[in-house]
């Protein structure tokens, strides 16, 4: 099967003057879709995750016959990432990562199930999109400009920015809302001009950010456990443990 290429970008017709990108790109992969099974009460699915992907999963997750997803996958489109994380959520399915859960498919398939465990060799990775960050950033200071002094106060690209940015991450922000889980887990290795771009998280680290009841390895996330999964192959080279 030939991979097929996509990108999910978010469109923002900024002017360049307000200093943001006029294209916020969140997922640019060749994508490998992978075939959904099921055994028994379990759902297994292994490949990038796309919409179509997602309403085959959303689609047996309701039937309510099942009570497992046991997935192995390196992201993809997002909408398509947190319309499985919903249904993982609100049918209270528990998830296993069965080799990576990485990108989209950490940030809303694995956060939103209640019950989760990461086999041994397995692990679940989370990504940082720098003008995502930045962006989600200045609607939040254009929104907060707009309570404090009415509308009127901005500009016409500012109220335009606002539009747009508000459409998009207004779900992002309900959607972890929903879930109980702390949005900063997602932006936990951006730091200004010394950014991780890829983190695999300690029980206790993830945790505070309300993603609990996890069952995992021993010394899962420790700097043995990193070194060990890169000298195999498994984990990125540039992915920290923290």
């Amino acid at each position: 099967m030939k991979p097929l290429f996509a990108t999910i970008a978010l469109s923002l017709h900024l002017s360049a003057s307000a200093g943001m990108p006029t294209e916020i790109v969140l997922w640019s992969e060749p994508t490998v879709r992978g075939e959904v099974t099921i055994s028994g009460s379990e759902i297994h699915y292994a490949g990038d995750i796309d919409t179509v992907v997602a309403k085959s999963i959303v689609d047996l997750i309701e039937q309510q016959k099942f009570d497992t997803l046991l997935i192995h996958s390196k992201g993809g489109d997002v909408e398509a990432a947190r319309k499985i994380g919903v249904a993982v959520f609100d049918q209270k399915i528990t998830v296993v990562v069965s080799g990576q859960c990485s990108s989209s498919c950490a940030r809303y398939i694995f956060t939103g199930a209640k019950t989760k465990q990461i086999k041994p060799e397995a692990f679940v990775m989370f990504s940082e999109y720098k003008n995502y960050y930045d962006y989600v950033k200045t609607i939040n200071q254009l929104a907060e400009k707009k309570l404090s002094n009415g509308i009127a106060i901005l500009s016409e690209s500012e109220k335009g920015q606002l539009a747009i940015g508000e459409k998009w991450v207004g779900p992002e922000k309900e959607y972890f809302q929903k879930i109980g889980v702390d949005m900063r887990i997602t932006s936990l290795g951006y730091v200004p001009g010394k950014s991780v771009s890829h983190w695999v998280m300690t029980a206790k680290r993830m945790s505070d950010f309300g993603v609990s009841n996890v069952a995992l390895p021993d010394d899962y996330a420790s700097q043995v456990f990193c070194d060990k999964m890169k000298l195999k192959g498994l984990l990125r080279w540039d992915a920290q443990c923290l």
